[in-house]
């Protein structure tokens, strides 16, 4: 089985842009997504943390 794993950007992206980004990817047969928070203005471990579970919280609705 091939893995395709796809980065998305937190900073600068709305959840609905998340949402097509990963929708689009999984398209092109995106198997595991990673979200990056660097430069998105983030000043501690637990922001970082927080960004993560959020964008998980928006793409898991759809990502099945």
């Amino acid at each position: 089985m091939i893995e395709i794993e796809v980065g998305i950007q937190f900073a600068d992206n709305t959840p609905d842009e998340w949402i097509n980004d990963v929708e689009e990817w999984r398209g092109y047969g995106a198997t595991h997504f990673r979200v990056n928070t660097m430069g998105a203005g983030i000043t501690s471990p637990n922001g970082h943390i927080e960004a993560i579970r959020r964008f998980w919280e928006v793409v898991s609705r759809v990502s099945g």
